[in-house]
């Protein structure tokens, strides 16, 4: 889990490294003047921003998975051996009832 949430740090660092280049850029631009080439800020600030959108969505995706394998690692494994009496239920109303099976437990 921890490498998960180190994406989602480094979406989050990411994210404000794109927020302070625009910053800069524009203040750049509008108080000193600065004169870069031409596409150079604006292509800056996409591929900054594209990087932590890539990071944020892989920490996302990243926690689901972990918070689905912590919940599953812990089931036990159900593996049944044999049914015994599957034949017709006593009572008509409760079709889940037919039968008794016989498992065994299987813990990892």
């Amino acid at each position: 889990m921890v490498p998960l949430r180190i994406a989602s740090f480094i979406g989050i660092f990411a994210s404000l490294c794109t927020l302070l280049a625009i910053i800069v850029y524009s203040i750049g631009k509008f108080f000193f003047g600065q004169l870069w080439p031409a596409g150079f800020a604006t292509t800056t600030v996409l591929i900054l921003f594209s990087i932590c959108l890539n990071a944020l969505f892989l920490g996302i995706v990243g926690e689901y998975l972990g918070r689905i394998y912590r919940q599953v690692k812990y089931n036990t494994l159900v593996i049944r051996e044999e049914t015994i009496n599957m034949g017709e239920s006593t009572n008509p109303g409760a079709p889940y009832t037919r039968g008794v099976a016989q498992a065994t437990i299987l813990d990892e």
